[in-house]
């Protein structure tokens, strides 16, 4: 989610993508196929990482990147894991619990103004705020049910996606948003769009709210579709343009039979999500362009992404795939990504694009 002119020996994983294919939306007929990732990309670094014994990677689920390193979400073990340039560990930064500085289900994380990291709690709907070292300054809580973060305003500011409540303060009453931007200290600056009312029972399980700042842009989108929303942060413009292409397959809803998901209910749902194409990620990269990360399963049930790079008008300009990088950061013209080998073992790969975006 979020941001190196970073040494070759740089130990955070990366992966960039390019541009091509120049879908618009109007282009209803037009077909794109994936390109592979590397007849765009140039390796700069594959570097293992080397956590403590004791603490393991469990479930690496997102990454933000410093001038020093690495920070790692780590949602199983519910801590974040600061790794150095060349892989090392530096320091854990908080533990499983409730109290200050600890975590329930750490999800996403993002780099403020002087390399402070801020983390969504998802468990316990909390963002907390550390500083470059990985020592913890604060914490605030988040209303409603917030499900990404990205910085904002140059990293003076944190936006927050998701179904957030706000208050009136004319009626004293609440209203849902789905899109908030705060203080680093946590008061409200703004508050943006709203949440729509679900259609079928599934939505509410894959209507995770993704976020990704791009320029003064918040570009948001839920799991289960491709259409995008874009809000100027400046003047509350709205505006919403679906990517991929003839590429993406559109969710396909099973009807609902109103049966409650016991285990044979969800393992259903299981089986029927494999077959889908649900938009995991959206990582702003620079101030016209994003990647959205679509996640699906192979033939051989392995879970596989493709990456759609698009613009702020709907274009999309390369798709890339299938990959087995798990998640992608950017900094600067530079993207990280996080990779599992069959043992569990983390790596993190450093990539540029072999040509000017």
């Amino acid at each position: 989610m979020r941001p190196c002119n970073m040494p070759r020996e740089a130990m955070v994983a990366a992966l960039l993508l390019a541009t091509g294919c120049g879908l618009e939306r109007r282009e209803t007929g037009q077909t794109a196929s994936p390109i592979p990732l590397e007849s765009l990309l140039v390796e700069l670094a594959d570097v293992p990482l080397q956590p403590d014994e004791s603490d393991p990677i469990g479930y690496a689920i997102d990454l933000a990147v410093s001038s020093r390193g690495a920070f790692i979400v780590d949602r199983q073990q519910a801590n974040i894991k600061y790794f150095s340039r060349d892989g090392k560990l530096i320091r854990t930064l908080g533990r499983a619990g409730n109290g200050p500085g600890e975590f329930r289900r750490p999800y996403g994380a993002a780099l403020l103004s002087n390399e402070r990291l801020a983390v969504l709690d998802r468990g316990r709907g909390v963002i907390s705020v550390w500083d470059s070292g990985g020592t913890w300054l604060e914490e605030w809580r988040v209303e409603g049910d917030a499900w990404d973060l990205d910085a904002a305003e140059g990293g003076n500011a944190i936006a927050v996606s998701g179904f957030l409540n706000v208050g009136d303060s004319v009626s004293g009453t609440l209203r849902r948003v789905r899109l908030r931007v705060h203080q680093p200290t946590g008061e409200i600056r703004n508050s943006f769009g709203t949440v729509p009312e679900p259609k079928h029972r599934y939505e509410r399980i894959f209507g995770g709210m993704d976020l990704a700042t791009v320029g003064a842009v918040l570009v948001s989108g839920q799991q289960f579709t491709n259409l995008i929303t874009y809000t100027d942060a400046r003047t509350g413009r709205e505006w919403t343009h679906p990517i991929g292409g003839t590429w993406y397959k559109p969710i396909e809803f099973p009807p609902d039979d109103g049966r409650p998901f016991d285990q044979a209910g969800l393992q259903r749902l299981n089986e029927w999500s494999r077959q889908q194409l649900l938009m995991m990620r959206l990582i702003g990269f620079g101030d016209e362009l994003y990647l959205a990360r679509f996640d699906t399963y192979d033939q051989e049930r392995v879970r596989v992404r493709f990456y759609v790079l698009a613009d702020l008008q709907g274009r999309t300009r390369a798709i890339m795939g299938p990959s087995y990088v798990d998640f992608l950061a950017v900094r600067r013209d530079t993207l990280f990504g996080v990779t599992t080998d069959d043992d569990g073992n983390v790596s993190l790969k450093i990539m540029r694009p072999k040509r000017r975006l």
